[in-house]
């Protein structure tokens, strides 16, 4: 299945990945902060996707490209399903891989709850306090909408 993709994506995907003895193919392009391979193509950016659309057909409307294995860089499609946020949100709490830290006790975290409390009351632009903090102007607006840092 080809679904109208020029060649030439379709070959700098195939030359960009290795096969793992687990089955997995693993993508050695660029790799997002939340760990996905990033594959750049007209419609997209996320390798799995790709790939998904490439070997199974087109992606519906506001669904995800799952992944059997749990391996975020894998992009071999019978790795690969469709399902909801609910159904992807199941699936991890199946495989008991919901409990991550939240807040300070996450390594990955930039912010404090010092910093949470001050972003939420401050009346400064998001563009000010994400560079008074080093984080984007998106993780200002996730603090302030309570989307990151619920527990606070």
């Amino acid at each position: 299945m080809m679904h109208n993709i020029e060649p030439k994506y379709i070959q700098r995907f195939h030359d960009t990945y290795t096969v793992e003895t687990s089955g997995c193919w693993n993508w050695q392009g660029q790799i997002s902060t939340s760990g996905y391979g990033r594959y750049r193509y007209p419609g997209g950016s996320y390798a799995h996707r790709f790939s998904y659309t490439v070997h199974k057909g087109k992606i519906p409307d506001g669904m995800y490209v799952c992944h059997t294995c749990d391996n975020p860089v894998c992009v071999n499609p019978e790795h690969l399903w469709i399902g909801t946020h609910d159904d992807n949100m199941a699936d991890k709490k199946r495989k008991n891989r919901q409990n991550h830290p939240h807040g300070e006790l996450n390594s990955s975290a930039v912010l404090t709850e010092t910093d949470v409390h001050f972003i939420r009351a401050a009346r400064e632009s998001a563009g000010s306090l994400a560079k008074r903090y080093g984080v984007s102007k998106h993780a200002i607006w996730h603090v302030k909408s309570r989307r990151t840092w619920q527990h606070i």
